[in-house]
C-alpha cells in the first residue's frame, strides 16, 4: 500500500524547497499545487471548495428522502420519523459527501503519478487551519508535513512574492488578501516615497492567519505519528538533519548519505536554485530581517492584532 503525504502550512514557509528535496528522493514522488484542500487564489478555489459547492443543493434535496441512494453512503438521521434533516445532519451528509469525491479523484490523480513510488505527496500551502481537518477526515490514513516560519519573514517574503507576481501576470498574482492600493504601496516602498509597505488592513489580515496557524502549530507539536511539526529557521540553520527528519517521516527507507547529495543539489546557492524559475523563490536573507522592512506603525498595528 502506497503512503500518502500533504506538505502544508502557509505561503513562503520552506515548502516548493521541501518540495523539490522530497522529489529528488528515490522511492517519493511529490509534485505542487494539486488545490486539493486549499487555495489562497481568488478565482481558482480548491477541490473541495468546488465539489461542496457543486454538491450542496444536490445532496441537501436527496438527503432529505428516507431509503435513498445516500443512505449506502452516510448514516442520516431524520427527525421524529420525517423526511425532516436537521442542518447539523444536513452539513455533516455534505461534507462526507464530499470528502468522498476528493478522495477519488485524489487517489486517481496519485495513482497516474509518472515516477514510480511507494510514497506520494502534494505540496499546496494555506492561509486557513481548515486544511487539516479537511486532509485527516478525507485521509485518516496519511501523513502531513506542517511547515511555519516566524510572522514578520512570512510577511515580508509573501508580500515580495505576490507583487512580484504581478509583474508579470502570475495566476497567483490574484491572491486573496492583497489589493492593487497595496501593490501601489511597494512601489512607493521601493522608491524611497513616504508610505508604508503594505495597508494596515492586509496586516491585519496576515497577522491574523498566521496566529491561527501559530495556535495550531503549537496545537500539533505533540502528534508525532501523523503530523510532523518543522519550522523553516530550524531547516535552515541545518539543513540536512532537518530534511533527514522530514523524509524519513514519510519514508523509512531514507538514509544520512542520501540526506546530503539532496541537500547540497538544492542548496540556495546551487545551480538548481540559483538560476531559472526557482531563482524567484530562493530567499537567502538572514533569519530575522522581515521586522526591519515594516514602519513602527505597522509593527504597532501588528503588535495590537497579537494581543
Amino acid at each position: 500500500m502506497k503512503q500518502y503525504f500533504f506538505l502544508t502550512g502557509l505561503p513562503k514557509t520552506g515548502s516548493t524547497w521541501i518540495m523539490n528535496m522530497l522529489n529528488s528522493v528515490e522511492g517519493i514522488s511529490c509534485m505542487g499545487e494539486g488545490l486539493f484542500f486549499a487555495s489562497g487564489l481568488k478565482n481558482t478555489p480548491s477541490l473541495y471548495d468546488s465539489l461542496y459547492s457543486s454538491i450542496y443543493n444536490w445532496g441537501d434535496y436527496v438527503s432529505e428522502r428516507k431509503n435513498n441512494w445516500l443512505e449506502t453512503l452516510v448514516d442520516i438521521q431524520t427527525i421524529e420519523m420525517r423526511n425532516y434533516v436537521s442542518e447539523d445532519n444536513k452539513e455533516r451528509v455534505i461534507t462526507t459527501l464530499t470528502e468522498h469525491a476528493v478522495r477519488e479523484i485524489v487517489n486517481k490523480c496519485f495513482s497516474l503519478r509518472k515516477k514510480e513510488s511507494s510514497t506520494i505527496g502534494d505540496k499546496t500551502t494555506s492561509l486557513s487551519v481548515d486544511v487539516f481537518s479537511r486532509i485527516q477526515r478525507t485521509f485518516p490514513e496519511s501523513k502531513i508535513i506542517f511547515l511555519h516560519r516566524n510572522l514578520y519573514d512570512f510577511m515580508a517574503s509573501y508580500t515580495m512574492h505576490f507583487y512580484r507576481s504581478t509583474k508579470n501576470s502570475r495566476a497567483d498574482a490574484a491572491t486573496t488578501i492583497f489589493t492593487i492600493n497595496d501593490f501601489l504601496k511597494i512601489d512607493s516602498y521601493q522608491q524611497d516615497r513616504d508610505g508604508d509597505i503594505i495597508t494596515s488592513e492586509t496586516i491585519k489580515k496576515l497577522v491574523h492567519d498566521w496566529k491561527y496557524m501559530d495556535m495550531e502549530f503549537e496545537r500539533y507539536k505533540s502528534d508525532k505519528t501523523t503530523v510532523l511539526t518543522v519550522r523553516y529557521e530550524d531547516i535552515k540553520s541545518d539543513p540536512a538533519k532537518y530534511f533527514t527528519k522530514i523524509a524519513q517521516f514519510v519514508h523509512t527507507d531514507f538514509n544520512n548519505e542520501q540526506a546530503k547529495r539532496i541537500v547540497d543539489k538544492w542548496a540556495f546557492d546551487s545551480k538548481m536554485m540559483s538560476t531559472g524559475p526557482l531563482k524567484k523563490h530562493v530567499n537567502s536573507r538572514t533569519i530575522g530581517y522581515g521586522k526591519k522592512l515594516f514602519s513602527t506603525n505597522l509593527q504597532n498595528i501588528v503588535q495590537e492584532e497579537l494581543c
